[in-house]
């Protein structure tokens, strides 16, 4: 059952960038899709003190936050019921800390079906938001957040 508020559902979610690669999480065996770590955030707590946590839920690492690169909003009703996202993509400066992920020292790895490097240049799997990953080729260079929406 999908829960129907007023307001959106704010999340973050992590940019982990790596030698051109970025990674992404399988959340369920049968996804045909990869999406960015990150989740929920919780009450009274800020953007970047729920990116903290989340990375340290989903992968036992502390990130270094970096700067906002995205703004996206997510509007669906479909047959499933109504979901409203606001989400915030934040870029993660240690990404190399992410090659070496410790599964056990991660609280929520069972969230985690796999976790693939996923080329900028050349991807070899489908990472969710699709807008993610030809923005990120024009955005790294500049310095200012992009807002995208989504209506389906």
């Amino acid at each position: 059952m999908t829960h129907i508020t007023a307001t959106p559902r704010v999340t973050v979610r992590g940019l982990i960038i790596d030698q051109g690669e970025i990674l992404g999480f399988q959340h369920r065996p049968t996804a045909d899709y990869y999406a960015l770590p990150g989740g929920g955030v919780d009450y009274l707590e800020t953007l970047e003190e729920a990116m903290v946590r989340e990375m340290e839920e989903e992968t036992g690492i502390t990130p270094v936050v970096g700067g906002l690169r995205f703004v996206h909003q997510l509007c669906i009703d479909d047959s499933r019921g109504q979901c409203h996202l606001l989400e915030f993509f934040y870029l993660i400066e240690n990404g190399a800390a992410y090659r070496a992920i410790d599964w056990a020292a991660a609280s929520h790895a069972y969230e985690v079906h796999d976790a693939q490097w996923i080329s900028l240049q050349n991807p070899q799997h489908r990472l969710l938001p699709s807008f993610v990953i030809p923005s990120l080729r024009q955005s790294l260079t500049s310095h200012g957040p992009e807002m995208h929406v989504s209506r389906t």
